[in-house]
């Protein structure tokens, strides 16, 4: 399956081969996932996983709270528990929480895919979501996407 596979992308020459192969890939059974595996271990000798998300693409949103003087603990705790409820969802990779001295609460989460991410955003969770916090924040929530760009490994010295 994987030969006919690439033999389509050679013919295709689609604009973004990396994505065609990672659908191809996705189409395949897991029987045929598996049987590629274990040629790929039995020549890299290491795990390999040709349906993982692309990690130099997937979203990165940064949430940025400002809570109420006194109520920052309250934010963090809401905060806390929508981070439990956010990693069961399909395509959430990581959610972190962080505080500060200034009143701060701020979440960085990682999902697998933008499409992942659109779904998450789509599913009404977020307006009922913000119900919670209603009382508590002293402004607006700051919500930023960003997408890491080229190469994120140290330069050799």
């Amino acid at each position: 399956m994987f030969e006919s596979l690439l033999t389509e992308l050679a013919l295709a020459q689609p604009e973004d081969p990396h994505a065609f192969l990672v659908k191809g890939l996705q189409k395949m059974t897991a029987e045929e996932l598996a049987k590629l595996k274990a040629k790929v271990k039995g020549v890299s000798g290491s795990d390999f996983n040709p349906t993982a998300p692309d990690e130099q693409k997937s979203p990165h949103v940064l949430l940025r709270l400002t809570a109420v003087e006194g109520k920052q603990q309250q934010v963090l705790d809401i905060m806390t528990s929508l981070k439990n409820q956010i990693l069961k969802t399909a395509g959430c990779v990581e959610v972190t929480v962080f505080t500060n001295e200034e009143n701060q609460v701020m979440a960085v989460q990682k999902w697998a895919s933008a499409s992942a991410l659109e779904r998450f955003n789509s599913s009404g969770a977020i307006a009922e979501a913000g119900l919670s916090f209603q009382g508590l924040l002293a402004g607006p929530v700051d919500y930023s996407v960003f997408t890491a760009e080229g190469n994120t490994e140290r330069p050799e010295a």
